[in-house]
């Protein structure tokens, strides 16, 4: 096992920072990294996160995953269609199943989806006509 590192979560009862908030915590520093300088999150970038956090015994560290992807999106500082499109290839080699998809991540897919669409104007708004009352 040279040159590797065994990862091991640890849970305290008495800790100052829980798990989850270490996680946004770190996240949010990418976040703010890219915001500042011209670093720039990648398929490749967000494969390996995406491998630390759907590798983790915690089962909510997916979730977190797609909430600081769909914040990050929000924000500009990732791009909705780099992710979404990482996400899809996701979903279609079967890593990532859509049945246990957090709600979150449907959500996210839903955004990619309509920015998609909206841009390559397959989408039209139209507004139904109201239905005239029976006498």
């Amino acid at each position: 096992m040279e040159g590797e590192v065994e990862r091991k979560k640890l849970f305290f009862t008495d800790a100052k920072y829980s798990h989850n908030w270490e996680l946004m915590e770190r996240l949010k520093f990418l976040q703010y990294v890219s915001q500042v300088s011209g670093f720039k999150v990648t398929k490749v970038q967000l494969k390996v996160i995406y491998g630390l956090f759907s590798s983790s015994p915690v089962t909510s560290d997916q979730q977190y995953f797609l909430i600081w992807c769909r914040n990050a999106c929000k924000e500009n500082t990732l791009n909705l269609t780099e992710v979404g499109s990482f996400l899809s290839d996701l979903i279609d080699n079967g890593e990532m199943k859509i049945a246990s998809m957090p709600l979150i991540g449907l959500c996210f897919i839903q955004d990619y989806f309509l920015s998609l669409n909206e841009n390559s104007k397959n989408l039209r708004k139209i507004a139904v006509a109201p239905k005239e009352e029976e006498k």
